[in-house]
């Protein structure tokens, strides 16, 4: 029976706690302050790239002019290498006689 005067003394406990917590009064703007807040916080959003500083953007610029200058420059001296690569095998092959004819003679 102790168990059952302990239940209703500690629900009349409960209650009258509940009973004294008093309304809170809230300030009539601050859903707009908070709405404003998070308007404020979702435009502040930063770029995709914002790693792409301008520092990183020269640099890459000068990376990719000095390897196209590399192309053109490997390029064009590959051109002369290649005109007198094919004048030794030119005479290389009439030296030795290894000219191949399409020609068909019938006898």
């Amino acid at each position: 029976m102790k168990t059952t005067k302990n239940k209703n003394l500690g629900n009349n406990n409960t209650l009258n706690i509940l009973d004294s917590i008093q309304e809170v009064q809230v300030s009539p703007f601050f859903k707009n302050k908070v709405l404003n807040t998070i308007a404020q916080q979702k435009e502040v959003k930063e770029p995709s790239f914002s790693w792409f500083s301008p520092q990183l953007q020269l640099s890459s610029l000068a990376l990719i002019i000095c390897v196209n200058i590399g192309a053109i420059y490997y390029s064009f001296s590959s051109t002369e290498t290649s005109q007198e690569q094919l004048s030794e095998f030119e005479t290389f092959v009439q030296d030795y006689n290894l000219e191949s004819t399409n020609s068909i003679s019938i006898n």
